[in-house]
């Protein structure tokens, strides 16, 4: 896209529009622009993934409405993406992936690199894998499967790189733009490139998001990095633009390859500054920080027996240390933290959803288990009930599980907790 602004065939800052001028969303607000798109702040959503063909998947924005008015908010979208995908077809009268290949691929010569995933590159790929249950949470040491093949050629991620490749793509982005001679974006494109355009932590900010790429600042130094995530395999990518150090992880399967990018980036910063350096301990998952505040007997509220709920009727937490063990109907199992003040366990009656929980204020803690809500019995005040909730009837059949043929999300519920709705993804 930068290369074409530069060549005087888009603008940037012209709405979508102007090239594809059958785009069409729901919005009150001012027209989207490509530099919306390229900097995820067009306030649409974030996939939609009900065909395979791009143009037919961003024909299909008619129908969701923008939440936000462009430019003000940071919202990550592959959907964006796919319009820019359809925009650089419509300008250059070509596939994506000839466009990527001539531009970028074959200068930089990443020889052993495709733009597109089919089947024809299928058999050099390493396999990618899932967790084996896609109905329950998982984490690390649970069982893994092959993941679900698809062929992709949109813009939001249709790569298949090696490690070296992709290296070699981030030594141009360090040296702004050129490497070994070859210059595949101009010093004002790699400005754009770079731009502080939207701030994606809450203020005050230390990282930023350009034109497909991140910034942030780390000890006084300028990082540039990416993740990536597709069916079966995820990535990370970082680099130094100070120090002109870059590292590229690739994982085919669940893992943390932004993580393992940034701590080998600054183990070889420090390698090269001659200062000393402590890998950081591995997180033991069993270990709950506060365990004691969760600990308690808990009664699901509104339990009706003989009607069908996600949770048992009552449960209880107790802390050892920083350990927790759930008892329920007699059986003790431990808890694993899965994230801040979310819990997963592999035990048959709560396997199916995290059990999580809802700080509020003392007479408002409380668990949630799918559409099941836990009070403590400790309370000495009954916590307020909640607000009636006029929903029309038939939400009442939205409830149960889906299955999708989105390899993405391939499986999710819906769950009426107190009346309502929520969308449950393992």
């Amino acid at each position: 896209m930068l290369q074409l602004a530069d060549e005087g065939r888009i603008d940037v800052r012209a709405p979508v529009t102007d090239y594809l001028p059958w785009f069409v969303i729901r919005s009150e607000f001012e027209p989207i622009r490509l530099h919306n798109l390229l900097s995820h702040t067009a306030g649409i959503t974030s996939g939609i993934d009900f065909a395979p063909s791009g143009a037919i998947q961003v024909w299909g924005l008619r129908d969701p409405v923008a939440t936000t008015p462009p430019g003000t908010s940071f919202r990550s979208s592959d959907m964006g993406y796919k319009v820019l995908g359809e925009v650089l077809r419509a300008v250059t009268g070509e596939p994506y992936g000839s466009t990527i290949q001539t531009r970028i691929f074959d200068p930089l010569g990443l020889v052993d690199s495709v733009p597109t995933i089919t089947h024809d590159v299928r058999p050099r790929l390493a396999v990618g894998y899932g967790p084996l249950r896609d109905e329950r949470p998982w984490w690390p040491g649970r069982p893994l499967a092959p993941a679900a093949w698809l062929e992709t050629d949109t813009a939001d991620g249709c790569l298949a790189m090696t490690a070296a490749d992709l290296v070699r793509y981030l030594r141009m982005v360090l040296r702004r733009g050129e490497v070994d001679g070859k210059r595949v974006l101009s010093d004002d494109g790699f400005t754009r490139f770079t731009q502080r355009a939207i701030a994606t932590d809450e203020p005050p900010a230390r990282s930023w998001y350009g034109y497909g790429i991140n910034t942030s600042i780390g000890d006084g130094h300028t990082l540039l990095w990416h993740g990536g995530g597709m069916v079966g395999y995820f990535s990370g990518m970082i680099g130094d633009l100070d120090t002109g150090v870059g590292v590229v992880a690739l994982v085919n399967g669940p893992g943390a390859p932004n993580s393992i990018a940034r701590t080998t980036l600054a183990f070889v910063n420090a390698s090269v500054d001659g200062t000393p350096f402590a890998f950081p301990g591995l997180d033991d998952p069993m270990r709950i920080e506060a365990a004691a505040e969760v600990a308690g007997d808990y009664v699901a509220g509104d339990y009706v027996a003989g009607e069908g709920h996600d949770g048992p009727a009552r449960l209880r937490i107790d802390a050892d240390g920083p350990a927790l063990t759930l008892t329920v109907a007699g059986r003790e199992t431990r808890l694993r933290s899965n994230g801040p003040d979310v819990f997963v366990t592999d035990a048959v009656p709560l396997a199916r959803f995290p059990l999580r929980l809802h700080r509020g204020d003392d007479l408002d803690r409380h668990l949630s288990y799918g559409d099941t809500l836990y009070r403590p019995v400790s309370l000495a005040i009954p916590a307020p009930a909640p607000e009636p909730v006029d929903r029309p009837a038939e939400w009442a059949a939205y409830p149960g599980p889906y299955r999708s043929h989105n390899p993405r999300t391939p499986m999710f519920r819906g769950v009426a907790r107190q009346g309502r709705p929520w969308l449950a993804v393992p």
